[in-house]
């Protein structure tokens, strides 16, 4: 992290730079960095790009009001180092796995009021713009000054046109165990919300029962049986866990069908309009 400041008003804010900087295949010469192998260009130069794509997702999408997505406040590339960098708030609180691994206590009302709609907010703004993140895990969602979860990582998200095709599928499977199984499977066909919403609910599930895993359920099964008990255990009330259970189907079209439905099935949440 280090310290940035507002030339107009003198403010001083503690921010993030991030750096494009492949360790494998870079090396430092001095402050410079630069490739080990030439043999190596093109595939930098393409992840570079990527990184560079990434940071505008972020500037835009992250400085859409009240969105709950780490904004990038600017993208530059350095001529003295060689590579390329962006600028990002500090979240001194760190991340929802740094909670989860510090025995942090999710209770049912604090992940529907800092959790659950901070990121269906996050996922209203981001499927509106056409962006689907693609890597929803709880390492990817820090917390703000709030209390809040803001999402992070568009390192692999994919923007898409209204009839749910993109240009560039490559990249496009995880071995994530938060991912939606058209992901884990590298079938998907059609771009929607329901991948997203496949692992914001993997994601709250984890955060409630680790260290038992999520796990699609196939339509019409009882595979449900042990996510429902784990959660119960958890002391989540039937409405909740009917919410999780409904983001974890295995076909994304029986998944809620976007950010503001999934939203409302949550106990308090039925009014709650996003947007």
């Amino acid at each position: 992290s280090a310290l940035s400041e507002n030339l107009a008003t003198g403010e001083k804010k503690e921010v993030v730079l991030k750096e494009f900087y492949p360790f494998k295949y870079y090396r430092r010469d001095g402050v410079r960095a630069f490739l080990e192998d030439k043999d190596f260009g093109p595939m930098i130069e393409e992840n570079k790009n990527k990184f560079i794509e990434e940071a505008k997702i972020m500037n835009k999408l992250g400085n859409t009001p009240d969105s709950h997505i780490v904004p990038a406040y600017e993208v530059f590339s350095s001529e003295e180092t060689g590579t390329s960098y962006y600028v990002m708030p500090y979240y001194q609180d760190g991340s929802l796995q740094d909670l989860q691994m510090s025995g942090f206590n999710f209770t049912e009302e604090l992940m529907i009021k800092h959790i659950v709609t901070p990121l269906c907010k996050a996922l209203h703004v981001a499927h509106n713009a056409k962006v689907l993140h693609l890597d929803i895990k709880p390492e990817n969602i820090l917390v703000d000054e709030n209390g809040d979860a803001v999402l992070i990582d568009f390192g692999v998200a994919k923007q898409y046109d209204k009839e749910g095709d993109i240009i560039n599928r490559e990249g496009l499977n995880s071995n994530s165990m938060f991912a939606a199984p058209e992901l884990t499977h590298g079938n998907m066909v059609k771009f929607g919300s329901q991948t997203d919403i496949y692992g914001l609910a993997s994601s709250l599930y984890y955060l409630m029962s680790a260290p038992e895993e999520p796990h699609p359920i196939m339509d019409f099964s009882d595979q449900d049986e042990d996510l429902r008990i784990n959660l119960a255990e958890a002391n989540c009330s039937d409405a909740f866990i009917n919410a999780i259970i409904a983001g974890l189907q295995f076909s994304a079209t029986s998944r809620p069908k976007d950010a503001q439905a999934f939203l409302q099935l949550f106990p308090g949440c039925e009014n709650i309009k996003l947007g």
